[in-house]
Formats: C-alpha cells, structure tokens, sequence
C-alpha cells in the first residue's frame, strides 16, 4: 500500500474527529448542517480511499499467491530435473536420459533437450525405423531425433568426424 493513501486516510480520520468535535459546540441548526455536510464528505473521500487500499492489498495477496505458486513450480521441477542426465545417443544427438534408481517404477526413457531446456518433461517417443537407424519424435516441440543403426554409422563414420565419439573409446565400442 503506498504511503500516500495511508497518510490520506489518517489524515482523513482526524478531521471527521475534530469536525466531530466542532458540532457539539455549535448553537444554530444552519451551522451544525453545514458541518455536517462536511463531514459527510470527508466521510465519503475516506470511504473511497478505504476501498481503494483493499483494492490494492487484495491485488498484491493475488500476485503474492501467483509467485508462490511459481516457486513451487521451479522447485518441482528442479527436484524432477536431477532424476535425469545429458546422454550423448548417437554421434552429436542428445537427450535427457532417466537415471538409473532401484526404486523406480519408471521404465527408462529419454526426455526431449529443447522441451527439457524450457522446463518441459516431454518423453520422446518412437515414429519409426529406417535404414539410418529409429526414429523418435517430441510431441511438444515436434522434434526429431535419428539414433543411427550401427551399421549406417560404419559405412559413413567419416560423415561424423573426430568429435563424434568414433575409435576406441568413442560410443561404438561401448
């Protein structure tokens, strides 16, 4: 609530008190009218001040639950993030993969890195084979991903190059 709208208020607040005050000690009907016709209205701005404080605090109780609600989230889903890691699939093809836990009753899966980098759980679903290697679709973000056959790979390994994790300790000797 802003400064200004409480000090309106107490401010407010005082004068109805001393005109209060004042029409006790007025003798003539006129007068007491008049005062209390001022009255009235500081009654009324006061009034318009109140609701316009609640107004306020009912919007920031809004925004207070909404960003509660956001942090929930976050920490939801970084607590569901660490039950995955980068998994290098084929030759420059990554995913998230599940990590292996003894009490899961997930079944592996790989999830998605471009939903997975937005805060998305989208599990990668298989389309089809081909001669390259299976096929696996992101129903989200619509992305595809090959994991190359084995034997695509080895008739094309110069395709790949040095970084793609080829020779002795490369991911086709695993």
């Amino acid at each position: 609530m802003a400064i200004a709208e409480i000090t309106a208020v107490l401010s407010g607040i005082k004068i109805a008190k001393d005109m209060v005050k004042g029409l006790a000690s007025l003798d003539s009907d006129i007068a007491i009218k008049s005062k209390s016709s001022e009255l009235l209205s500081v009654i009324v701005d006061l009034q318009e001040h109140i609701l316009s404080m609640q107004s306020k605090y009912s919007e920031l109780l809004q925004s207070e639950n909404d960003l509660k609600k956001k942090l929930v989230e976050i920490e939801s889903w970084n607590k569901e993030k660490s039950n995955y890691e980068l998994t290098e699939i084929s030759p420059s093809v990554f995913v998230f993969s599940s990590k292996e836990c003894g009490d899961s009753s997930s079944p592996s899966h790989w999830l998605c890195a471009n939903c997975y980098h937005d805060d998305h759980k989208s599990i990668l679903q298989f389309n089809y084979s081909s001669g390259v290697g299976s096929h696996y679709i992101c129903h989200k973000c619509k992305s595809e991903i090959c994991v190359h056959a084995k034997e695509y790979l080895s008739s094309h390994r110069e395709d790949f190059g040095p970084r793609s994790g080829g020779g002795t300790n490369g991911w086709m000797a695993r």
